[in-house]
């Protein structure tokens, strides 16, 4: 029996051990929303999908369903934020909070493109701007309040317009962040402690 082939661009949030050689993914998908995805003898020196699916990559995929979940049949490379970043960069560690909240607030697969928009410009921004560790921060800040507007947890408030639908992402907006980071902190805080998350 054949099975469907689905194509999407995917952020790879995170992976995990599978016996000797195959790893399964965490990856957020434009089509698909949130899936686990397996692929079989990655961690081979000879794979050629290894490069493709290395944390905090961007990837078009080609998956099939099958009866024990997704598999990745393919990936391509679009980009890869540790290699933009560079190693031990506070970017990436803000990358890897980000990414660590994403797949504890996104439960399921329900296609979400205006998040994985939101997140795909978020993310190319902080991995390519040269920020200061503030700035950094606010960038933050802003990140995870829209993420969490298009979840549904922050309720519509004028201050946070700005923020919650980003157009461009620039060191203005930053700057506007930063003076009212206090607050978007606060509303960031009550929004997980009402999610239960």
């Amino acid at each position: 029996m054949a099975h469907h082939m689905y194509h999407t661009l995917g952020w790879v949030l995170s992976s995990r051990g599978v016996g000797e050689a195959n790893l399964l993914f965490t990856i957020f998908t434009r089509e698909l929303g949130m899936i686990d995805a397996s692929a079989q003898a990655v961690r081979e020196v000879k794979s050629k999908l290894r490069f493709s699916l290395r944390d905090f990559s961007l990837s078009e995929l080609s998956l099939v369903r099958g009866k024990q979940g997704w598999k990745i049949t393919s990936a391509v490379l679009k980009s890869n934020l540790s290699d933009t970043c560079g190693p031990g960069a506070y970017s990436l560690r803000v990358i890897a909070r980000v990414s660590n909240l994403l797949q504890r607030l996104v439960a399921g697969e329900e296609k979400n493109e205006q998040l994985f928009g939101v997140l795909t410009a978020g993310l190319d921004f902080l991995s390519s701007a040269s920020l200061s560790e503030e700035e950094l921060e606010s960038a933050e800040c802003v990140l995870v309040l829209s993420v969490l507007y298009n979840l549904g947890y922050v309720q519509d408030e004028s201050d946070f317009q700005p923020f919650v639908a980003v157009q461009q992402w620039n060191h203005e907006l930053l700057h506007s962040a930063a003076a009212l980071r206090k607050k978007i902190v606060a509303q960031i805080n009550t929004s997980l402690k009402e999610s239960q998350m």
